[in-house]
């Protein structure tokens, strides 16, 4: 079933390494090849059987395995989402609602491997068409801001009809996936991950009333109308990282996109469960430092 499998640690994270070389040892017993990113390969010193990671190689995956935080899921999604690859991630991170496995449980990869019982999950992206025929995708969110922090003025359209001129900190659409990361921290609400819907928050708004988030089908076309702002440059930034650089009079469309990130499910949990532990986890980890 699995002739190659991607394997994308994060190295910086404290014993990803040490796991990186037992999955390794796994995937070979099963004479699958290892595919793993330059840092790792160099580590390993050219181990016989291991494969460097590339573009070019994407079609032959059936796997990809992330060690690390939701950062490195979303970072790896960007490579397995076009080709329809699943993930599997293990969690390294602080809270991580992505990641199925913990450190410790690397005998469920053994059950994926030997195709055993688990399920892949579809979760649904975002298309944003930038200038010049640019496209990006993001599995978690987009945001335009200032990257000075000054304010921005634009107007937000929605299938062509106008929704509401906004004067705010940043304007913010993201996924399900992403309703519980600068979503949940804007006040946006939080969104069963299988829904098909693009969530819009302006971020601090200037004004006297409450502006509420508001939820558009993934179908819906959003346009963001010449935004602008006194220092004249604003970022859209797609899943944390920028994308593109704003002039003046250019306007971005945000809609759903045709592909999906795939994470593979094994342990089969209530999903309204983890994220009630996980939130109540990371409430009492920053309450450590007061």
């Amino acid at each position: 079933m699995y002739n190659h499998v991607a394997l994308l640690p994060n190295l910086e994270k404290e014993g990803a390494y040490t796991l990186s070389l037992e999955i390794i040892k796994r995937l070979k017993q099963r004479n699958i090849t290892p595919v793993v990113p330059l840092a790792l390969h160099e580590q390993l010193r050219n181990q016989d059987g291991v494969f460097l990671f590339c573009e070019n190689l994407l079609p032959y995956l059936s796997l990809c395995i992330v060690l690390g935080g939701d950062g490195s899921i979303l970072a790896a999604s960007k490579h397995t989402a076009p080709w329809g690859i699943p993930i599997l991630g293990f969690h390294f991170g602080r809270v991580g609602f992505m990641a199925e496995l913990e450190k410790d449980e690397l005998h469920y990869l053994d059950d994926v491997l030997d195709g055993k019982s688990y399920t892949v999950e579809e979760r649904s992206m975002l298309k944003v068409t930038l200038p010049h025929g640019k496209e990006v995708t993001a599995l978690n969110d987009v945001l335009i801001t200032n990257p000075g922090h000054a304010m921005l003025d634009a107007d937000v359209l929605a299938d062509g009809s106008l929704l509401q001129h906004y004067h705010a900190d940043g304007l913010l659409f993201s996924t399900p996936t992403g309703s519980t990361a600068h979503n949940l921290a804007a006040g946006g609400a939080i969104l069963d991950a299988g829904l098909q819907v693009i969530s819009f928050i302006p971020i601090c708004p200037h004004t006297l009333y409450r502006t509420p988030p508001v939820v558009f089908s993934s179908s819906s076309v959003l346009t963001v109308s010449s935004p602008s702002t006194r220092s004249g440059k604003l970022d859209v930034v797609a899943d944390g990282r920028v994308a593109y650089t704003l002039q003046e009079g250019d306007s971005v469309i945000i809609t759903g996109s045709e592909q999906k990130t795939r994470l593979v499910r094994v342990k089969h949990q209530n999903v309204h469960s983890l994220l009630a532990r996980k939130l109540a986890e990371s409430y009492h980890k920053s309450n450590l430092y007061f």
